[in-house]
């Protein structure tokens, strides 16, 4: 998927709402690792049995919950450390970006679905959407690539 989040597919009224699902931000040592799921309560015991007292920031709900979660990927790319985890580093984006995350909805995934293109431009991810979207490359090649921290970079 290579596509600039569209923010008038935000403002449809969803006739046809597809792919339902759960975006979920988990905190552990710092760390923010930001994924997805079609089941969150599975989803949650499987991660504390790898890291028992993970932080959950939150568990939203979503209309095109695969296709949103890239964007966020895309949208932290500086902050990318491995895979779906993000460390900010004290940078102050980190509490505008949790902050932003938390204020969607718990139930409405209609209403979360609109307001993630206000969410993406009011942050300014969605300029590196755009960076992405032009230059073609593969979702983990452009967060090796844009990345400031060096476990995540890779030899191309």
């Amino acid at each position: 998927m290579n596509a600039v989040f569209d923010i008038a597919l935000a403002e449809t009224a969803f006739p046809n709402p597809a792919d339902p699902g759960y975006i979920y931000l988990l905190k552990d040592r710092g760390r923010y690792k930001v994924g997805r799921t079609k089941s969150p309560k599975h989803r949650l015991r499987v991660a504390r049995t790898w890291i028992p007292d993970i932080q959950v920031i939150g568990m939203k709900p979503f209309w095109f919950h695969i296709e949103l979660e890239a964007y966020v990927h895309v949208g932290l790319a500086q902050f990318s450390y491995k895979g779906e985890w993000f460390d900010f580093e004290g940078d102050d984006f980190e509490e505008q970006f949790v902050g932003e995350f938390k204020f969607f909805s718990d139930e409405d995934p209609i209403s979360n679905a609109r307001s993630f293109a206000y969410f993406v431009n009011g942050t300014g991810m969605n300029e590196l959407t755009l960076v992405w979207s032009r230059q073609g490359n593969s979702k983990r090649r452009f967060l090796s690539e844009a990345s400031f921290h060096s476990s995540n970079r890779q030899d191309h």
